[in-house]
């Protein structure tokens, strides 16, 4: 309402979902989420996934929400697997409001890195279920 004081619609707006999530507000009012990269195939895009947790209203269970941003990386720095906050910013694109500030922690191994060999065992099962016969070398 117009005849709201400041005091009343501050704590309006921090009542958000993201309550408990490593969330700080800066000029203007703008969010900031603290998530992980999930994707970057995109050029000065990347995808980052924030997860928060909340009680249940009427029964006592922990549950768990991830919700996905489209979030504008203006140098691609972010990798995949990075811990990352992001701010809340104007329309930059159909769906990217966010901004990349800075990677808080980078990921220890890249989750796009080489694929580990199965073992023989692995195999053998893998062409029983195919159903074709393995050769000398897969062996």
């Amino acid at each position: 309402t117009p005849s709201a004081s400041a005091g009343e619609l501050s704590s309006r707006t921090s009542a958000s979902p993201f309550a408990n999530v490593r969330v700080s507000r800066c000029r203007m009012g703008r969010r900031e989420l603290v998530g992980r990269i999930i994707s970057n195939a995109m050029n000065k895009t990347v995808l980052v996934s924030v997860t928060r947790t909340f009680r249940h209203a009427k029964y006592p269970k922990l549950l768990r929400k991830t919700k996905n941003f489209m979030t504008h990386d203006e140098s691609n720095v972010g990798k995949v697997g990075d811990t990352v906050r992001i701010q809340e910013s104007r329309p930059l694109s159909a769906r990217k409001r966010w901004v990349l500030l800075d990677v808080v922690r980078q990921a220890s191994v890249p989750l796009d890195g080489p694929r580990i060999h199965p073992s023989p065992i692995v195999q053998a099962r893998d062409a029983r279920l195919r159903k074709t016969p393995l050769t000398h070398k897969e062996a």
